[in-house]
Formats: C-alpha cells, structure tokens, sequence
C-alpha cells in the first residue's frame, strides 16, 4: 500500500483517522503494519502490502450470501447454499436468519494474528506473484500495459458498461466486489487521468491478484486494492466521483447497506454504475440434491428478510429510497441470461 493514500481512509468502525503503526516501508510502500483507529478501540492488519480492512470471519473463507444469512460457515456455490432454503423450509430459514442477526458485528480485532497464518501467507504469496497467473493459462495477464481493454469482441455489455463509465471522465474511482479486477483495470488503462481508483472485495486472496494486475498498468501508481467488506467502507465522505460494481450483487449479504455506503462516499454529482443479473431466479421452483424443493415467491421473501439481491426493480427502489436518482438504463441478454447496465446519480 503507497503511503500517500492513507489521507483518504476512515475507520469503518468508528469513522476516525486511521494512524500506522508496527509498520515497515519500503520506498513509498507499506509493506506490513496496522491501521490504528485514533479512538485506539480497532485496528486493521496490511499484510503483503494488502490493508485488509474486513470482518474476522472472512480471512480464509468466501462464503456465499445466503449461507452467510443463515449464519453456515460452509463453502459452496451458490445454487448449493440455495438448495439449502428448501432443505429448511422457509419458515425454518426466516426462523434462523433473525437468530443470527443480533449476534453478527462488523468487526473483531481480537484474532489478529490469523491474517500471518502460514497457510494464508503462502496462499497470499501465490497469488501476489504471476505463477498464479500462469498456472490457470492466463499469460496474457502478464504485461497489461500491452492490451488496450477497450474492446472485448462477443461482449456487448461489457463494453456498454466500460463506454459509460469512461464518458463520465471520472478522476477518483471506486470499484465494488472487484474480483480479478477485469472492469477496474479496464477502466483504468483507458482513463485519460486519474487521480486515484480502488478496488475493494471481501475475498481477501483476490486482493493480492488484482493488486497484481493494477501493477502493470500506466496508471499503477494511483491504484490500490483493498480487502474490505462493501457493507463498511473505510473511506472519507464524498470522495468518489464513480463506484462501479460488476455482476456481483448475487454475492453480497447486505444489498441496502452497500447502497447506503456507496450513497455516503460519493461526492453530489457523482455516479453509481451497476451491471448485473435482472433476475437470478427465473424458475418458479427449484429442486435441491436432497429432491426438495423451494419456490421462488419463497426464496423472494427470504432475500427481503436477508437483505439480498433478488431483481433489478427491488434493488432500484432501494436506490431511489437511499437517495439516488435514475439515469440511463440498457438491458442485455447473453448466455440464456438478462442483465441490465444502470446509472444512478447522487444529487444532493
């Protein structure tokens, strides 16, 4: 993490200046230390030249959003965690989802330590490096300052999503549940000038990846990846002018508190871009590997319950009701799926 980015973080906790400690830098980056809150109550490990600023439950294990709600420490895809909801009933999962809500916190120092487990260093080392890159035959992630990421043939939305997002010129840009980073870095080779552009995701192993792709672009200098809950932010106020997120919203516990925190860091004037999913769940039942079987009205109402993504029109209203005011809509359908690309606009 470069030093000179510190300015624009803020406990998530807390809200309070963060302050380093226990660190070591090398030139003008932290290689290792802690983000201190002023209050001296919370305090985030950089590990690897990563800040990873995110729920302690979350070091070594994605888990999908419904398992999440339902309080399953259990990783799967996520047809498998909704195959779940019909092994319970819905009754069962509602029952359970208000069970687990009083006990979640957003934060727990107290494990501190877990972050320089040698299973996770090693994983994170991996990742950090090219072999990663190499291994899975992506070579042509190698040098990144040879693509231009401008046109991605056989992929209408992609590009829609990329073209309206350059033509707003945006200078600080945020990019939500980044991934391998393929919309951040996109954007940010082919940005004419950037202040600065982050990508946060809750996979903290994604962090060194995408860290590694942003290293090879024009624009590197200006470039972070955080490991961070998108239910938290650790940033100032207003300080965006774009957040993005890209077909992720079907794996995010806590859709109306990312809209609010998405509201809170962008400054008046400033853009949500979103694409995703119009509707994840298109059948009216489906069936889990133990033959039972769940209906959408079902699965609808436990995402209400939960907070979860379940179709374009619910989410827009939640924008709306957080205060963000509609633009320009495109729908897409690719691979028996429909997608739609937004923009909303923070006005006030």
């Amino acid at each position: 993490m470069k030093k000179s980015h510190l300015r624009y973080l803020q406990c998530p906790v807390c809200g309070r200046k963060p302050v380093l400690v226990d660190h070591r830098i090398s030139g003008s980056e932290i290689s290792r230390g802690k983000l201190l809150c002023e209050t001296g109550l919370h305090f985030f490990p950089i590990v690897l030249g990563r800040p990873l600023i995110i729920k302690d439950n979350s070091i070594a294990n994605w888990l999908p959003p419904i398992n999440k709600a339902l309080g399953i420490n259990i990783q799967e895809s996520y047809q498998d965690s909704l195959g779940r909801l019909g092994e319970m009933g819905i009754e069962g999962a509602l029952s359970r989802n208000e069970k687990v809500k009083p006990c979640r916190k957003p934060f727990n120092d107290e494990n501190y330590f877990k972050y320089y487990d040698r299973k996770i260093l090693n994983k994170a080392k991996y990742r950090k490096s090219g072999v990663f890159f190499n291994y899975y035959n992506r070579m042509r992630f190698k040098k990144y300052s040879d693509l231009k990421f401008i046109k991605n043939s056989g992929n209408e939305m992609f590009n829609k999503f990329l073209d309206i997002c350059l033509c707003l010129k945006p200078k600080k840009i945020l990019d939500l549940a980044s991934g391998s980073g393929s919309l951040l870095t996109s954007l940010v080779n082919n940005a004419k000038e950037i202040d600065f552009a982050y990508g946060v995701d809750n996979d903290i192993f994604c962090t060194w990846s995408l860290q590694y792709r942003l290293d090879h672009l024009k624009n590197a200098g200006r470039t972070e990846a955080f490991g961070v809950d998108v239910r938290y932010l650790p940033f100032k106020d207003n300080l965006f002018d774009l957040v993005t997120c890209n077909v992720s919203l079907t794996e995010i516990q806590g859709i109306s508190q990312l809209l609010t925190e998405a509201f809170r860091v962008l400054r008046t004037g400033g853009r949500l871009v979103i694409c995703n999913l119009s509707e994840p769940f298109k059948s009216n039942y489906y069936q889990t590997e133990s033959s039972s079987w769940i209906k959408m009205k079902d699965i609808k109402k436990f995402c209400k319950a939960a907070d979860l993504f379940f179709d374009f029109p619910r989410f827009n209203q939640f924008a709306e009701q957080i205060g963000f005011k509609g633009n320009k809509e495109f729908f897409f359908s690719r691979n028996n799926n429909d997608y739609f690309v937004k923009v909303w606009s923070k006005t006030i």
